[in-house]
């Protein structure tokens, strides 16, 4: 009988087989949001989106005649601090903090807001050198006494340059108060769901191997708001995108574009040091495209290769294979055939240093491996590093989820895991 692991997300199957990191584009816990431009990173004298500094430094407003912006504490959506404005009596008020976008990238602007007693409702607006195509906005309908959030999605089409995201709020003869706080831009065509905590290239992906499987839940309204569109960052991991028809829970995936994008890992590698035993597994759709991939790297700190887990482009074209200390150990199938499929590789360390590849539960060849793990190695889903640091090798098409255990999973293990997880993937 196959263990019950999911089959909603990829987790822990079994804390006493040591599993290290796992991540998974479908499960929030583990893909905390995506990377956010800079405007609400902040704190400090040059204020931030939630205005944790306290400080109105940093920012822009135009108050024509009578507008006011200040630090607000008695109520806040999140943390210490928002901000209050007061529409003028002459003209529209603005407030902004410029940034720099570029030509042809979707952007979403949120931001949370709370009327108090201003008589107008406030809008998006905008100014800079991109003005031309992405001026105007939408208005804040419904703003009420409570908390919500409104967002406006643009394309840049216009020019890459400054740019001066407004929030503003018509005049009136009438004065009164709103409340703004955790403003944000994205770089994609849909805000995330909105998390506290600025995310960063290092903080949108979360090792959850501490989260056991029969924990872990996946709501409905979580994952289809994950990167509805590809963002193309050139050293940091990629958007969250799922298909409908792959799977009950959207078949979230990873889409990677083999040019520029992978995932960083490091941080985790002092799991498995030495001539350790472990176990590597990703769900992965590969797409030929005549160049070797990297599905999962480990390099030295120094950028020597310790372990490639690729799709090969050589002697057979497009078959797993794991490189290690100058061996290569090769699978026996196509798997670019535009099938999903459960790549495993398992290095039983010290002793036989036996080293073994599955593709889909089934053993498919093994050989041996030695070369040693250490404390600094750098670990990436879609690429390996060279010396520079240069990335190279970028994986070309969807991953879901990679784990590794600090121990040899067995052919059973294995099998059962890919038994209870392929439905995700339509297999």
């Amino acid at each position: 009988m196959a263990t019950k692991i999911g089959p909603k997300t990829v987790t822990q199957r079994d804390r006493s087989k040591n599993l290290v990191f796992c991540v998974d584009a479908a499960c929030s816990r583990s893909y905390g949001g995506e990377p956010t431009t800079n405007i609400q990173t902040g704190g400090g004298g040059s204020g931030g989106g939630d205005f944790s500094s306290g400080s109105t430094s940093g920012w822009s407003f135009d108050g024509k005649t009578g507008g006011t912006f200040d630090i607000y504490t008695a109520d806040t959506h999140s943390g210490s601090y928002c901000a209050r404005l007061k529409n003028a009596t002459n003209e529209p008020i603005a407030l902004w903090r410029n940034i720099t976008l570029t030509n042809g990238v979707t952007y979403t602007f949120s931001v949370w807001v709370k009327n108090l007693n201003c008589p107008t409702t406030p809008y998006f607006s905008s100014a800079g050198t991109t003005v031309s195509t992405v001026s105007g906005g939408g208005s804040f309908t419904g703003i009420s006494g409570n908390w919500q959030r409104f967002h406006w999605t643009f394309t840049v089409t216009g020019s890459t340059g400054s740019f001066s995201p407004y929030v503003r709020t018509a005049q009136n003869a009438a004065q009164g108060y709103f409340l703004v706080d955790d403003m944000q831009i994205e770089q994609k065509s849909a805000p995330t769901p909105f998390t506290a905590t600025s995310r960063t290239a290092s903080t949108a992906l979360k090792n959850i191997s501490g989260v056991g499987a029969q924990g872990t839940s996946l709501e409905a309204t979580t994952f289809e708001t994950y990167g509805q569109s590809l963002f193309k960052p050139t050293t940091r991991n990629v958007l969250a995108s799922f298909d409908k028809n792959q799977g009950h829970i959207g078949g979230a995936y990873w889409d990677f574009d083999g040019t520029d994008e992978y995932i960083n890992c490091d941080g985790n590698s002092a799991a498995v040091v030495g001539s350790a035993t472990l176990t590597v597994t990703l769900w992965a759709k590969p797409i030929d495209d005549n160049n070797n991939q990297i599905l999962f790297a480990i390099n030295g700190s120094g950028l020597g290769t310790v372990i490639l887990l690729r799709v090969s482009c050589n002697n057979p074209t497009n078959y797993f294979d794991v490189y290690s200390g100058g061996v290569t150990i090769t699978g026996t199938t196509d798997v670019a055939d535009g099938n999903w499929h459960f790549f495993t590789y398992v290095r039983r360390g010290t002793g036989t240093n036996e080293a073994h590849l599955y593709v889909d539960g089934e053993l498919q060849t093994s050989g041996t491996h030695v070369t040693a793990l250490a404390s600094g190695d750098l670990w990436s889903i879609g690429q390996e590093w060279d010396a520079g640091p240069t990335a190279s090798q970028f994986f070309y098409g969807p991953i879901a989820s990679c784990m590794v255990w600090s121990s040899a999973l067995t052919a059973k293990e294995i099998k059962d895991i890919y038994i209870a997880q392929k439905g995700r993937f339509g297999k």
